[in-house]
């Protein structure tokens, strides 16, 4: 099954339904599911600041977000160019589901553990 590996928050929002397009610069002809993979990297004071940007949305951010593993599973159903993003294609993402994962001592997702949809 393929995967895209994308940093947190991101990850999060969009298996929880929030954001529904990831922009990426490759296209693909490929639809179907596909796993939302939490990068380990992440950027600190990026994240405080979407946490705040959503939090006037009503869309609270957890503090503890898992990285370095699988967090949940998306259905790719597009993937165009359009308007300004012309050189940067739209994946377009529905049905989003999260995992609620068998964390380890660390907080951090392994493949091969048991997941159970949230």
């Amino acid at each position: 099954m393929k995967a895209l590996a994308i940093r947190q928050p991101y990850a999060w929002l969009i298996v929880h339904g929030h954001k529904k397009e990831e922009y990426r610069p490759w296209l693909t002809h490929d639809r179907g599911p596909v796993l939302v993979h939490a990068t380990k990297a992440y950027d600190k004071r990026e994240i405080e600041e979407l946490r705040a940007e959503k939090a006037r949305e009503g869309i609270i951010i957890p503090d503890d977000l898992p990285r370095a593993g699988i967090v949940g599973i998306v259905t790719l159903v597009d993937c165009i160019r359009y308007g300004r993003s012309a050189l940067r294609p739209v994946h377009s993402l529905t049905f989003p589901k999260a995992f609620s994962p068998t964390r380890s001592p660390r907080h951090r997702i392994h493949p091969g553990h048991n997941y159970e949809e949230r």
